[in-house]
């Protein structure tokens, strides 16, 4: 299989986003096109294992650094920071992609390919954001590690403003990072004594994102306003269901906080069904937490998501 880099400028404010796509070897059997979108803190090559995994079934893979991370940023010292664009920005970046898919099985291939949307983390709720406009343009979505509906969102929104009006959206605030981060997410740090333990039960993968310089800076408020702003446009009206048949599937891990729960994970299912989505399912792993494309038994999860982009 071959690997391609390429840049796409973000139609919203210019920034070169980095894409890169994994071709089959075999490109006169391509079953379809697999989009990804990552999370907080990551960057394009984490999936790459994953990516050439479902390329060897057959399928495209194509994923971009999002704003802010890996090499979607004018200067190193700029990851974290979501640039004019914002939230929005984030969002369309997304579709911009997609339409650039499109394009391009057109020209390589002379005819539409079925297309899933998988996204982890801050990009399942990106995706979902995603599909309140442009749910046509896919044929599955596939959200993995998702954050259930936060009571604390709004008050958190309201923080990070306050912060940015004050200091501006380049500054990183210890303060904002400990009420939406580690507030939540560091006893179980604390309990292990590992920085990102609540992620992973495996600790050589905890241990490779410390060591990752592209994983390890902190976000800016203007990260944490695209986040927060992210995961209250998530559970909120305004979804036009253009496409209810559009398949739909969760996967988590048991024990990922982002979640919370299963009942709060039906409760984010159930939502989209209430915003007119018929075809809804999840699948939550135990012994898992919230990185399970790089738990202990990821073969497992990615077993199963093949089996649901080829369902």
């Amino acid at each position: 299989m071959s690997k391609t880099i390429y840049t796409h400028i973000s139609g919203s404010d210019a920034l070169p986003l980095e894409v890169m796509r994994v071709t089959p070897d075999d490109t006169k059997d391509i079953r379809g096109i697999v989009q990804l979108v990552h999370g907080k803190n990551e960057h394009k090559e984490l999936y790459e294992e994953f990516m050439r995994y479902l390329s060897s079934y057959g399928y495209v893979t194509i994923i971009h650094d999002n704003r802010g991370h890996g090499n979607s940023v004018l200067r190193p010292a700029d990851r974290g920071y979501m640039y004019e664009g914002g939230m929005n920005a984030f969002i369309e970046d997304i579709y911009e992609i997609s339409c650039d898919i499109k394009e391009w099985c057109e020209k390589e291939y002379g005819r539409d390919l079925p297309i899933t949307l998988l996204g982890h983390s801050m990009g399942s709720m990106a995706i979902r954001c995603y599909i309140r406009e442009h749910d046509t343009m896919i044929d599955r979505l596939g959200v993995i590690g998702s954050p259930s509906k936060s009571r604390l969102a709004p008050i958190g929104l309201m923080l990070v403003r306050g912060y940015s009006r004050l200091r501006g959206g380049r500054v990183r605030s210890k303060l904002v990072d400990f009420f939406i981060m580690r507030m939540k997410y560091a006893r179980l740090d604390r309990k292990e004594k590992m920085h990102g333990s609540w992620t992973n039960t495996n600790t050589e993968a905890v241990k490779k994102r410390q060591q990752d310089e592209k994983c390890r800076f902190k976000f800016t408020l203007s990260g944490f306003e695209c986040m927060t702003g992210l995961s209250i446009l998530t559970y909120k009206g305004g979804y036009t269901a253009k496409n209810p048949d559009l398949k739909i599937r969760f996967f988590s891990g048991y024990d990922d906080p982002c979640m919370g729960s299963v009942q709060k994970q039906k409760q984010s299912m159930a939502f989209l069904r209430r915003r007119g989505y018929k075809n809804i399912s999840g699948k939550v792993y135990h012994g898992m937490r919230h990185d399970i494309l790089n738990e202990r038994r990821k073969d497992k999860v990615y077993k199963d998501i093949l089996k649901f982009i080829e369902e």
